[in-house]
């Protein structure tokens, strides 16, 4: 059965330099890497069909980081090879390598398509001949999506890795008042949130996803107060919790929803610069928040105001 995996070993050979050296040069060390005949036909078989100016255009980047920084690019070509010279014995070092297809010309917009990439542990530089095997994997793509499907960017993760959660795209308001709260990334057409400790094996797509928020902040004889605001939705939850932090530092907060500052039972919604909006148990329909907020100002008590619309579907 054919593995679904390739697993290309190379290696980094940390060798003592000559004896003609003076003293203080006795325990530097140096660590070369090279593609010889058999990893290049494996890595262009499995990159690109095979011809010369196609793999003309992969190129390997080597790097050494710790201990001792250093990097070099060489071309994915039998005898290709890389010496990092001068590194004194006992430094604490790791390399990685990446194979790199330049798509250019693929009308992408990425220069640079990574295709196979390897790092191994931090390891010492030792005195005589040390081999350090670095197993090169192959790259997955995850494609980034921002509302209405419209393409983000591209990231790269080694197959059977987990991707680190990217940034968010900007989501510009197309109207005064509208703010969009970020909900986070799913896969297609799913309503859940994905998994980002979940093994990435094969291409994926994830799409933003957002809620819009209408906002109207202060008025004719109010100030503003800035408020953020955050989604959350708790696992096993039928619902969401918006929370609200207004700034600090105002005498009292009061907080209402559509309009009413209490509950049934007479208990306030909120009376600090915090408040938390739970929809689970509320009927579809449109919410208004709004914050009421005093503080003295050169003997004068001063008013502060802020507004927002949720809708619950």
């Amino acid at each position: 059965m054919k593995k679904m995996l390739l697993l290309l070993c190379a290696f980094f050979t940390c060798i003592i330099l000559s004896c003609s050296f003076s003293k203080s040069e006795e325990n530097n060390g140096s660590v070369s890497f090279s593609i010889d005949k058999d990893l290049f036909y494996r890595i262009a078989s499995r990159s690109v069909s095979y011809n010369a100016p196609e793999n003309s255009e992969l190129i390997m980047k080597i790097s050494l980081s710790g201990g001792y920084e250093a990097s070099a690019e060489i071309p994915v070509a039998e005898g290709s090879s890389v010496t990092f010279s001068d590194i004194p014995a006992g430094i604490s070092v790791s390399a990685t390598a990446t194979v790199y297809k330049n798509s250019s010309s693929s009308g992408t917009g990425d220069s640079e398509e990574p295709v196979y990439s390897g790092i191994t542990d931090f390891f010492s530089i030792k005195p005589g001949k040390n081999t350090v095997p670095l197993v090169l994997k192959k790259m997955i793509a995850v494609n980034l999506y921002n509302t209405g499907n419209v393409f983000y960017k591209t990231l790269y993760v080694r197959k059977g890795e987990c991707l680190e959660e990217p940034e968010p795209p900007q989501q510009e308001s197309t109207s005064e008042g509208e703010i969009y709260i970020f909900n986070g990334w799913y896969a297609d057409d799913s309503n859940e949130v994905f998994d980002f400790t979940a093994s990435i094996t094969e291409t994926t797509e994830l799409y933003a996803k957002w809620t819009l928020m209408k906002v109207f902040i202060g008025s004719d004889d109010l100030s503003e107060i800035e408020v953020v605001m955050t989604k959350e939705e708790p696992a096993g939850a039928d619902g969401a919790v918006y929370n609200f932090t207004a700034d600090s530092g105002y005498d009292s907060y009061t907080w209402k929803i559509d309009g009413e500052a209490s509950a049934a039972d007479g208990t306030p919604f909120g009376t600090t610069n915090e408040f938390a909006f739970n929809t689970a148990g509320r009927a579809s329909g449109s919410y208004d928040i709004t914050l009421l907020a005093s503080k003295t100002v050169d003997s004068e008590i001063k008013y502060y105001s802020f507004r927002t619309q949720i809708l619950i579907e």
